[in-house]
Parts: structure tokens; sequence; C-alpha cells
């Protein structure tokens, strides 16, 4: 049985209920048109940053990736060809490393292995630090089984693909071949090199995108309030007319907002054109109502003194009656 959840206050709204735009919104309205002003530029600015890094990253791994694989493709073919044919023939040096390692011009880091009947053999990679000595350059260390495992996995399409082979190895580009003696051979380059450039674009390119944010985020705050300078000017005006007393005696409405910020070609201008004929009608019906407190005062005063003798006799023949009533004559 589920039990009712509790009422929500009125007037109040769940905060789980409320929508991140909402929320988004609210938060904007408490801002000044400065700093929304600034944000926007610096969003749209770093917006801009991550699209062009993304971009230049992606590209920048595509082409390096395109150029492992074309080593890779001519690493493979040099290993296929010592492998197929007779090491003498193919011009192994004395004491080179065994399998396809032992071809001219393997570079350092190079993996090969050979697949017969699912059992990894000969897999190696060449390691100068192995070498001791040895003439021609490069030495062979074994793939541990973990990672000779790894390699069976590596389908014989001769398409290069991405593997991890964890420990020192790490990201490798391996592609299989099927032999002429019916063996899979799977040949890798390491990827580090590749990655090492990448994650230094990565870092330059987050610091470039940092310091043009901040950069860019006191600049537009400088030309904002520049831009802005006039709207504070119309501000000050309105403010200074609100504080008049309008509502009685004498009003001289004489604040106007400068001509140079009444420019009807500029946002700020037109508000400062439509506040400066809002005061002007403002002070024509101050003006008429001024003119129009004169006319009643004036009347006023008219009116009194030409009461004033009237009622002066009037007041004089009461007295006369109420004291002789018998020598009023009777009308």
């Amino acid at each position: 049985m589920t039990q009712p959840q509790a009422a929500t206050p009125p007037g109040t709204t769940p905060l789980r209920a409320t929508p991140l735009r909402a929320r988004l919104t609210a938060a904007a309205r408490g801002m000044t048109l400065r700093r929304r002003l600034v944000l926007s530029v610096v969003g749209l600015l770093a917006l801009a940053s991550i699209l062009i890094g993304t971009v230049s990253i992606l590209a920048l791994r595509a082409s390096l990736v395109q150029e492992v694989d074309q080593q890779l493709q001519a690493t493979a073919a040099r290993s296929s060809n010592l492998i197929d044919r007779d090491a003498d023939q193919y011009g192994s040096f004395p004491g080179a490393p065994p399998g396809g390692l032992g071809a001219f011009g393997q570079q350092v880091g190079t993996i090969s292995a050979t697949i017969v009947d699912g059992v990894v053999s000969g897999g190696y990679i060449a390691d100068r630090d192995a070498a001791e000595g040895e003439p021609g350059g490069a030495g062979a260390v074994e793939l541990t089984q973990v990672q000779s495992q790894q390699l069976q996995s590596v389908p014989t399409d001769g398409i290069p693909r991405t593997v991890d082979l964890g420990g020192a190895l790490g990201r490798y580009r391996l592609v299989g071949d099927t032999a002429a003696t019916g063996a899979t051979l799977v040949t890798g380059l390491p990827m580090k090199p590749a990655d090492d450039v990448v994650e230094q674009l990565i870092v330059v390119i987050s610091v470039v995108a940092a310091l043009t944010l901040a950069l860019a985020a006191v600049l537009g705050a400088v030309i904002v309030r520049r831009a802005l300078r006039p709207l504070d000017r119309v501000v000050d005006t309105a403010t200074h007319v609100a504080a008049l007393e309008l509502d009685r005696g004498d009003v001289a409405l004489e604040a106007r907002v400068p001509a140079s910020d009444t420019d009807e070609r500029t946002e700020v201008g037109r508000v400062g054109a439509a506040l400066n004929g809002l005061l002007g009608h403002v002070a024509a019906a101050l003006s008429s109502r001024q003119a129009s407190e004169a006319k009643v005062r004036r009347f006023v005063s008219d009116a009194s003194h030409e009461l004033r003798t009237p009622l002066a006799s009037i007041r004089g023949y009461a007295e006369l009656t109420r004291r002789v009533p018998t020598s009023c004559p009777r009308t």
C-alpha cells in the first residue's frame, strides 16, 4: 500500500519538478545586462574554441593514424617477405631477431607474431635495450602470454586495428595477414608517438583557449561597459526626474538626455530619444496644469473682490434692521 505524498504548500514549486530551463531563465533574469552580454560572448567563444579544438584534434589524429597505417603496411610487407622466403636471400643480418623482426628497416617497437593452428609462436617486440650490442640495431623481447592471446583475435583481412595490449606496450596498431605457408602473421606498431603528439596538441589548445577566454572576458567587460555608458546617462536622467516633486508648485522640467545619446540609429539612442519625448509631453502637461491653476486662482481672487461690496451692503442693512426695526420701509 503506497503512502500519500506530502502536499506542497500553495505558491511553491517542488525543486525537482522545476525544469532546468526555468532555473536557468530565473538565474539569467537576476543578472545585469553587462554580465549577460559578457557571459554570452565568452560562452560563444568557448563553444567555438571547443569546436575548433575538437576538429583539429580529430583531424590530426586521423592524419597520424593514416601515417602509422602506411608504416604498418610497409613493416608487414617486409615481415611477410622475410618469412615467405629464405632469410639469406631476403637480406637478414647475422644475429638478427627471429621472425619478421629480422628484416632490414624494422623500427623500434615493432611487433611480429606468427599464429599456427591458433597457437602464437615467435611473437616478438623490437627493443634496442635488449640488443646488448648486437650488430644491426634492434633486439627481441618475447611477448607475455596475455599479449600473445590478444594477437589471436586480430582478423586476417589486412585492415589495421587499434588494440590496447596493456602494460608498458599500451595501444598498438595491428594488422593481420596470411603468409604463403598458411600461418597467420600479425604485425604491429606502437601508437604512443602519435598519442603523445595528440596529447601535446590537447594541452596547447586547452591552455590557449583558457587564456583566450580570460582575455575575452576582460576585454568584453571593458567594451560592454564603454558601450553602455550612454544607457547609464539615460538612467541618471530618469532617476533625476523621478526625484522631482511634480504634484504641486511651479515645476520647471528641463532635464533631458544629452543629444549625443539620442541617436536613433542605435538601440540606446532610441531609448534616449523616447525618454526625451516622454519628458517633453510631461513638461507640456505640467505647463497646462500650472496655467489652469493660475486661471482658477485669478477667478477666485476676482470673485472675492466683486462679492465683497454687495456683502458689505447686505450686512449693513441687516444691522440697521436689527437696531431700528420700525424705521425700515416695507417693500
